[in-house]
């Protein structure tokens, strides 16, 4: 509601999908490598169908948030999100931290504490959220890439599969390529757009919007008071150089989520 997504701004209800405890819940089935079955928000099952919008930005672990990501942790239930964060976690260097002490009020487990005058981070109770990787003023916190990010783009894939063969593949997505920002919308703080506005993409394929949103995104100059002023090359790529932000699209389409392929086709 603070972001304007009332009743009376949208004429419809905001229903929390898997209740307000995150306890309505049921299980589908998969197939995947890393999920058998994918925990999801009850309400899903009982729609008849769904209209997915997605605000389409950088994101510090999947490099591009889309309409995959949109589907995954919007369908997903607390336990399902973290199987998916499961393998992010944060890695602290002394060095750099000024004790300020944000990431302990951000971190949603209780996970990072203040001990003997130094930030203590528990590897064992953190959820791998990465609030406190974007909220560290000097940038002490990093990942810790014990695990490949493609680890995480796969389970996100394999969870929107689960939630889009729940309801028979009754969705349709909208992209909006708009103030396109470094990182995801969940963060507490934002920075400038990286690049000009685009548009809106609409299609039934997840994989393909995705793929379309990421071309067109990597086609455009670098913004003059962005993070990656003066850069060259591919956009995603510059924000997140340790990324590849279309993996998730790849795997999306070996698992049957979407196709690669696309027709762009332009409305004025």
């Amino acid at each position: 509601m603070e972001h304007g997504f009332s009743y009376t701004s949208v004429n419809a209800p905001i229903v929390i999908l898997d209740g307000i405890k995150s306890d309505y819940v049921y299980n589908q089935e998969i197939n995947g490598e890393h999920f058998k079955e994918i925990k999801l928000a009850g309400a899903l099952k009982a729609s008849d169908g769904a209209i997915i919008l997605t605000h389409v930005k950088g994101h510090i672990v999947a490099g591009m948030g889309g309409a995959i990501k949109n589907l995954s942790m919007g369908f997903g239930t607390r336990t399902q999100k973290q199987r998916m964060h499961g393998d992010v976690k944060p890695r602290l260097n002394e060095k750099n931290c000024i004790k300020c002490k944000s990431c302990i009020s951000v971190c949603p487990a209780e996970a990072i504490t203040f001990e003997n005058s130094s930030i203590k981070i528990s590897l064992e109770k953190c959820v791998g959220c990465a609030e406190c990787i974007i909220h560290c003023p000097t940038s002490a916190i990093s990942i810790l890439w014990n695990e490949s990010p493609k680890k995480m783009a796969e389970k996100m894939a394999e969870t929107a599969l689960g939630a889009i063969n729940s309801i028979n593949g009754k969705m349709y997505y909208f992209n909006f390529l708009i103030n396109i920002t470094p990182d995801c919308d969940c963060f507490g703080a934002s920075d400038n757009s990286v690049i000009n506005d685009i548009g809106l993409l609409a299609s039934d394929d997840p994989v393909a919007i995705d793929k379309a949103s990421f071309d067109l995104i990597n086609q455009q100059k670098p913004m003059s008071n962005s993070v990656i002023e003066g850069v060259n090359g591919e956009i995603l790529k510059a924000v997140h150089p340790e990324i590849e932000s279309d993996y998730q699209m790849i795997y999306g389409e070996k698992i049957g989520l979407g196709s690669l392929e696309y027709e762009l086709v332009k409305i004025e």
